[in-house]
């Protein structure tokens, strides 16, 4: 997250955008130093924090987003990402853990340690029109191969073969 907000910083001086940096969900760890980083941001007043939404209200900001920025550096699955893909949202995202599987073609992909690599991703993301469309393009292809009734139903199956 503290690379997300140097990012962020990096982003705003050289695009000099009113681009706002939405910070959904609880802190894993480490949540002072977040909070002492947004507090003390340059761009502070661009930087919206929410601990938690409803599922209602997390998918009309996730459907009105510019794009989602998940540079998580440990993800079991990216359930973000996935939903921001459903919503045909481009992503930035980490080139570590799972992450790279779930989101395919339709995302940038940023080392999540690396602020520069990060910062670089959103001001590609936000000046090239024409790859942010191609990346738009490419979510339904990628969010279709994530079917809860076809995932529900190969769980099944696979159960009842190790029955055998």
């Amino acid at each position: 997250m503290v690379n997300l907000l140097e990012a962020f910083t990096i982003f705003k001086k050289k695009q000099r955008s009113n681009m706002k940096l939405l910070i959904i969900g609880r802190y894993a760890w480490n949540a002072g130093e977040i909070e002492a980083k947004i507090a003390n941001h340059p761009f502070k007043e661009d930087v919206i924090r929410y601990d938690y939404m409803q599922v209602e209200e997390l998918s009309k900001v996730i459907g009105a987003a510019y794009g989602l920025v998940f540079v998580s550096l440990f993800e079991g699955f990216g359930i973000p990402v996935l939903e921001a893909l459903k919503c045909r949202i481009p992503v930035i995202a980490s080139d570590a853990t799972s992450i790279p599987e779930v989101a395919g073609e339709a995302a940038l992909y940023a080392n999540p340690r690396d602020v520069q690599d990060i910062a670089e991703k959103m001001c590609l993301f936000y000046k090239d029109e024409h790859r942010r469309n191609q990346l738009i393009h490419a979510c339904d292809a990628q969010a279709a191969k994530f079917d809860w009734d076809r995932s529900a139903e190969q769980f099944y199956q696979s159960i009842l073969s190790t029955l055998k």
